[in-house]
């Protein structure tokens, strides 16, 4: 990780730090707060979660508009993601990361479970160039496209000596929103 120190000085203990680069795997895309990887080969989705899983990611899991803006412009064939039909309830969706459905982007008239077996989730290009979601059957070898995250948290603890003092020193992000960092200094006894 490289950060760029912003303010310091010999008689503050407080230092703001700037995250500079996102960290994601050679071959992989940052876009947003996460890393992905659009396949080159065709899976059914299950081996595809599996070969996500493999690299320590998952199939992706869209849960915002932009998200999906970010995605779909990188989309050049129908695509597995991370949703799929609940099989314990035929009418609930799941995202493989367990996370709660809260956004979807389904094309009209999706999903259908046509045929009574489309049970996961393709990017699917619509006749008016949108990518929009389809049931699809799991077991159709298609692209997919895998997520990590792009963030890394990561606490530090310094022991820092001034003069004759001895200081703890730790970061914490500044806010969840943002990629600074603050840098914590405790001053624990006198020497």
């Amino acid at each position: 990780m490289t950060f760029r120190l912003h303010q310091y000085s010999y008689s503050e203990t407080l230092c703001k730090l700037t995250y500079i680069s996102a960290t994601c795997p050679q071959s992989w895309i940052h876009l947003r707060d996460s890393c992905y990887r659009f396949s080159d080969k065709a899976l059914a989705w299950r081996q595809a979660q599996f070969h996500c899983e493999a690299l320590g990611s998952n199939l992706a899991v869209v849960t915002s508009q932009a998200e999906q803006q970010a995605l779909a412009s990188n989309v050049k064939h129908l695509t597995w993601i991370g949703l799929y039909r609940d099989p314990k309830s035929g009418s609930r969706w799941l995202w493989v990361d367990e996370s709660l459905v809260a956004y979807t982007n389904w094309y009209t008239g999706e999903p259908n479970d046509s045929g009574g077996a489309e049970d996961c989730v393709e990017f699917l290009f619509t006749p008016h160039h949108e990518v929009k979601w389809n049931d699809k059957n799991c077991n159709r070898p298609l692209r997919y496209v895998c997520e990590i995250s792009g963030k890394k948290e990561h606490d530090f603890v310094l022991i820092l000596r001034y003069f004759t003092k001895l200081f703890y020193c730790y970061f914490r992000r500044f806010s969840s929103q943002s990629q600074s960092l603050l840098l914590f200094c405790i001053l624990p006894f006198l020497m």
